[in-house]
Formats: structure tokens, sequence, C-alpha cells
């Protein structure tokens, strides 16, 4: 799951809390609490996640519920298992396979066949 907007204010705030050291994490906007996480994670020796920033809106949505919150579709499925994929083509080859255009169409596309 995932936000349906991460602009928008939140009832419960943006707070997060760290699965390992169990630190409460807030911030006034998304991109800032995603910033603090990675941040804390750093500090404290741990692994940051490639996926850290969907495990952010997982526990969000734990919390909100579908108001604020929409489902994880197919789309999404097949850009979490390529995305790795891509990132270790862009830096073999130099490219921006991990930007592409098309990719973020079809992502969509399948997200809104379900």
């Amino acid at each position: 799951m995932k936000l349906k907007s991460t602009l928008n204010p939140l009832p419960t705030g943006f707070v997060y809390q760290d699965y390992q050291t169990k630190a409460v994490i807030t911030a006034s906007s998304f991109s800032e609490l995603l910033k603090r996480v990675i941040q804390h994670r750093h500090l404290n020796g741990l692994t940051i996640h490639g996926n850290q920033e969907q495990m952010i809106h997982d526990q969000l949505c734990d919390k909100l519920g579908s108001e604020y919150c929409e489902g994880y579709g197919l789309g999404d499925v097949v850009h979490t298992l390529a995305k790795p994929i891509a990132k270790a083509i862009d830096s073999v080859a130099g490219t921006n396979v991990q930007g592409c255009g098309a990719c973020a169409q079809r992502r969509a596309r399948l997200n809104s066949t379900q």
C-alpha cells in the first residue's frame, strides 16, 4: 500500500517508528520523513533498504487505512522486481533505464487494470 498523496497533511502526522531501534521519527512532510529515517538509520549504522520509502508507506497506511492509502497494484509489483535490475544495468552500461518514461506508463497501465 502507499499514500494516495505524499503532499497532503495526515491526521496522524508523518510519524514512523524504526523497526530496529524503536525510535519514533516525525516530520512535517513525507519527503522530510524519508530524509530523517534515512539519516537515522545511517547514524545508527543500520542498513538503508532499497525499499525504505515503501516501508514508510506501508507503516503509515497500516495506521491510516483506505481513506488515505491505495492498494499495491500489479504495476507496482513489476516495478519493485525490475528496479534493482534496472539499477544494475544503469551502473554497468551508463544508461538511465530507471528513468524510462515508457516503463512509468506501463506501470500506471498495469495498476489501472485491476
